[in-house]
């Protein structure tokens, strides 16, 4: 009797996990997503390939995903109201075909930036580079801002807003910019090389009296 029980319950195990993957797989396939135990969900199977790089939340029912994809136009802008993300194509199609976005902040429900990378005209070899794209959200739609199109510039890599008009920017090149309400303008960084590829940043933090930028090989407080 024992050996029966113990021979039996082998099976019977393999048989609920079987059952269970099937469950799973049929969640999947059907129901349009992967539900996983417990808060987190995977939430749409068509935004697989979508490389997201940030997200921006102005309250737990509304925020923006950026990112970038292979296809064109390159640039992904997701947007997440009444529970549910949805792609903005009308934003992506908006902007330069070659734009990928890497920051995303909102200042509200109505205003927000991003920032990224632009295929610009390289002087040097009568093609293209990328330089930095900064995007403004505005009355509902996402449009292109500032192009930095000089020699020495790169993809800008993060930004983080303190109010409507007191933002950051930064990215490769040690490049930093300042937003005063009304235009961005650059910060000198001599110390830093700035232009020099050796300096990228990709990280800033703001605090209520300065704004710290954080990268490769650097940390720096402004």
């Amino acid at each position: 009797m024992d050996n029966a029980t113990s021979s039996a319950s082998p099976r019977r195990s393999r048989s609920r996990l079987a059952m269970a993957a099937a469950f799973v797989v049929l969640i999947a396939v059907v129901g349009g997503a992967l539900y996983l135990w417990g808060p987190f969900r995977f939430v749409d199977p068509h935004y697989l390939g979508m490389n997201l790089k940030a997200i921006a939340m102005v309250s737990p029912s509304e925020g923006w995903a950026v990112g970038e994809t292979s296809r064109t136009p390159a640039s992904v802008f997701l947007h997440y109201t009444h529970q549910h993300w949805t792609l903005d194509q009308d934003a992506s199609s908006a902007l330069d075909p070659s734009v990928t976005l890497t920051s995303v902040s909102m200042v509200s429900a109505t205003e927000g930036w991003a920032v990224g990378g632009i295929n610009v005209p390289d002087a040097t070899s009568k093609g293209f580079r990328v330089g930095g794209i900064i995007v403004h959200y505005h009355e509902g739609h996402w449009r292109t801002d500032t192009v930095l199109r000089d020699q020495g510039t790169a993809p800008l890599q993060a930004v983080a807003f303190r109010s409507a008009s007191d933002g950051w920017a930064a990215g490769f090149g040690g490049v930093v910019l300042h937003y005063d309400g009304t235009t961005w303008h650059q910060i000198a960084l001599t110390a830093l090389q700035t232009g020099s590829v050796e300096f990228a940043f990709t990280r800033i933090a703001l605090t209520p009296a300065g704004a710290w930028f954080g990268g490769f090989d650097v940390l720096l407080h402004y």
